[in-house]
């Protein structure tokens, strides 16, 4: 018991050190064209008006088939104000490889 305990304590520093990063790093989102090809990316503040990128949303739904929508902060760039997916993301570029490879 006392092995799992040391064990999850010396993990503890490396999760807040990758919070640490994480919070530190702009991400940068794919860009794509109008055929979805990957055409490069950009940080998450530089996106336009006229730049296409890839989302995608995770759509929840109870027993009823009641959808659950979160609406946007008015003072979001990109459609203020508008509802939508609860759980919305857009794709990333990856900063390394995996653990696998």
């Amino acid at each position: 018991m006392v092995e799992n305990v040391h064990s999850i304590t010396n993990f503890l520093p490396l999760v807040a050190l990758r919070h640490m990063l994480c919070v530190h790093m702009k991400p940068k989102i794919i860009l794509v064209d109008s055929n979805d090809h990957v055409i490069g990316s950009k940080e998450r503040d530089t996106l336009g008006p006229n730049d296409i990128y890839r989302v995608s949303g995770l759509w929840i739904k109870n027993s009823r088939g009641d959808v659950l929508l979160a609406q946007r902060a008015l003072t979001k760039i990109h459609d203020p104000g508008k509802w939508g997916p609860a759980v919305p993301e857009r794709w990333r570029k990856a900063k390394h490889t995996s653990l696998t490879s």
